[in-house]
């Protein structure tokens, strides 16, 4: 967890190359670790995976 009033966002992303598709997720976590939003974002027509990167 960060320290003091700060937050940590993770961020991941999968491709599903078969499908053109790929979906992104965030996590934001508080000092104590505690969830503070997180959301999912899936996106279609990817032609490959440097635009799931970018």
């Amino acid at each position: 967890p960060p320290n003091g009033e700060s937050v940590k966002e993770n961020f991941d992303a999968s491709y599903q190359q078969h499908l053109n598709r790929s979906i992104s997720g965030v996590i934001v976590r508080n000092n104590e670790g505690l969830v503070m939003a997180s959301c999912i974002y899936p996106v279609e027509n990817v032609l490959d995976l440097t635009m799931v990167k970018a």
